[in-house]
This record gives C-alpha cells, sequence and structure tokens, in this order.
C-alpha cells in the first residue's frame, strides 16, 4: 500500500535513515565512559555476565590463553587490554563448554558475554551448579548489556 502523502513517506524515509544509521553505528561497543584510551598497539575485550534471578550465584574464573583475567560475577563487567593478536578466551563451568577464539586488532573493542544456564542437581534438590559459556553478541546488544552491568576489575 503506497504512503498517501509526500510527507508521510519523507517521514518514513527519515526514521528508516535514524534507524538504519544507529544499527550501522553500534557494529562494536563504544568506549564507555571514565575508561582510559586503549593503549597503542592493542584491543580492548569486554567481559560481561547478565544478572538472572535463577542463576547459581558462582564467580567463575575468565581464562584467556589458560591464564586466568578475572572472575565473572552475576550483573557485573570488566576488561582487559590486550596485544593484537589471537585469544582463546574460556571460562569454568560445571560441565564442559566450548571456548570462544577472539582476534583482537589494534584500537577495537570486543566485547564476550558469559552465559549462565543454571544446573539442577539432584532429583528434587534446589542446589544449583553453574554451567557456563563465552559467547559473542552483536555490537548493540553487547553495548547495551554492558550499560546495565556494574563496572569493576574482574578480581
Amino acid at each position: 500500500m503506497p504512503l498517501a502523502s509526500p510527507w508521510l513517506r519523507r517521514f518514513a524515509t527519515g526514521l528508516v535513515l535514524v534507524f538504519t544509521g544507529f544499527g550501522a553505528a553500534a557494529q562494536t561497543p563504544p568506549p564507555l565512559d571514565n575508561n582510559p584510551p586503549i593503549p597503542a598497539g592493542e584491543g580492548r575485550v569486554w567481559f560481561y555476565r547478565v544478572f538472572l534471578a535463577e542463576d547459581s550465584g558462582d564467580m567463575p574464573a575468565v581464562s584467556i590463553n589458560g591464564q586466568v583475567a578475572g572472575y565473572a560475577r552475576a550483573g557485573s563487567s570488566f576488561y582487559r587490554d590486550l596485544p593484537a593478536g589471537s585469544y582463546r578466551v574460556s571460562v569454568t563451568s560445571y560441565m564442559p563448554n566450548a571456548a570462544k577464539e577472539v582476534v583482537v586488532r589494534p584500537g577495537t573493542q570486543a566485547a564476550l558475554s558469559i552465559q549462565s544456564t543454571p544446573y539442577v542437581t539432584g532429583d528434587l534438590s534446589s542446589f544449583r551448579r553453574g554451567v557456563y559459556e563465552v559467547t559473542a553478541e552483536p555490537g548493540a546488544a553487547a553495548y547495551q548489556h554492558i550499560m546495565q552491568t556494574q563496572f569493576g576489575t574482574g578480581y
């Protein structure tokens, strides 16, 4: 059904441009306020974990190339500046999970979500053990989730 008036056509075109512009601008999370600039030759990797009420409450270790880089607390985020290169990021989990390969480029930012799926042990027990996974969300979604967390050091 064609738009009835030129005004409506211009308005609809403007909305498309606004939403398209926002989507294109948010491919990677922009720098968050009050953080130092990314050092020359390095990139910034954000780690965040969205708060879920049914979560186990654990603080699983996040490792980069087998070395602990911090701990993922529910509702918190932290970052690490890393020299350009390829890294393997993993998280401690009750059940095995897949690690995520991340390529860090100078001056860029990447965001990795520590996803939690509580696992209840026993037949009728309410004891929960954390099952975690490292995932990458699109830039705009990652930025929104990071902004909803409490910034910390990872320790």
